[in-house]
């Protein structure tokens, strides 16, 4: 991988901490203690570039996530008919970074021009791409794609951030989703999988709220992305009021799992069962391994 430039800033070159991280650090805002700066990497994955808004200390922290990735890690969807259940069917690194929530001191304006400058710094082929996203009528451009589009992620154990991942972020929402999202913290690359066998030519899907909601919750949720859900879930009035009855039931036998009465293999197995039938009848497979995960009765004597 070629060496990225280093680009000096109007207080001349310098290295962040003990690792020398190859940046453009050109903009800053500061508060009390803390500073917060526009990092841009050139050459990131090869010919990629990646802007992250963060503090000098975390940014320090996340230089190894910025060095080429080990390629046993990455797997692509085959060329056949149907894609089965939990293939890998694409992954994406992130292209900006940026602060989920404004620290403390930090006005959300003064987050704005550094969401701008980190843009204006990526490369070419990263800008056009994110130029071409969705954005919120209200909002600054940039602002206003973050706003829609990002995905809230832990950068050097600091969870206070989101990135974009401009062809993940165009896969559209349905309440029984073909698709799962997974982030690698250690690589700065969101996965997706398929939930269940997808045909040929069918549209992706994911939940950009969370699977177990019932169907005003979600209703509700989904606002925050400025449309209204019209899956078979949410508008046909028969099918959601069961549908909303199977999931309160999956809620209630989750917490029955961590009943004191309830820890032994033989309770452990009815209420298992039940989560994975009604689980399968939702279609909330991704569900079914965190629950049967902690049965105890799966656990070898």
């Amino acid at each position: 991988m070629p060496a990225p430039s280093r680009r000096p800033d109007s207080q001349g070159d310098r290295p962040l901490g003990p690792v020398e991280l190859s940046t453009s650090v050109r903009l800053s805002l500061r508060r009390g203690d803390r500073k917060y700066c526009t990092f841009t990497y050139h050459g990131f994955r090869g010919d990629l570039s990646i802007s992250i808004i963060t503090s000098p200390e975390t940014a320090a922290e996340a230089t190894t996530l910025l060095e080429e990735h080990n390629p046993q890690w990455t797997g692509h969807k085959g060329a056949g008919d149907v894609t089965v259940g939990g293939e890998l069917i694409m992954d994406e690194w992130a292209v900006l970074v940026g602060m989920l929530n404004a620290p403390p001191g930090i006005d959300r304006s003064h987050l704005k021009i550094l969401d701008a400058f980190a843009f204006e710094r990526l490369g070419d082929q990263q800008r056009k791409r994110v130029s071409e996203m969705a954005t919120a009528p209200d909002r600054d451009m940039i602002n206003g794609i973050f706003h829609t589009n990002s995905f809230g992620i832990t950068l050097a154990d600091e969870a206070n951030h989101r990135a974009l991942f401009p062809e993940i972020a165009r896969i559209n929402h349905d309440c029984r989703p073909s698709c799962h999202v997974r982030y690698s913290r250690h690589e700065l690359r969101m996965e997706v999988f398929a939930y269940r066998d997808i045909k040929a030519g069918e549209e992706l899907s994911v939940a950009y709220t969370p699977l177990n909601l019932p169907t005003k919750a979600r209703q509700e949720a989904i606002q925050g992305w400025g449309f209204n859900c019209t899956c078979s879930l949410c508008t046909e009035p028969e099918l959601s009021e069961t549908s909303d009855r199977n999931r309160q039931r999956i809620q209630d036998l989750v917490r029955d799992m961590a009943k004191v009465e309830n820890r032994n293999r033989d309770a452990m197995r009815v209420i298992t069962d039940q989560l994975v039938a009604l689980m399968e009848t939702e279609e909330l497979t991704a569900m079914m391994g965190t629950c049967t995960a902690c049965s105890p009765w799966r656990i070898p004597s």
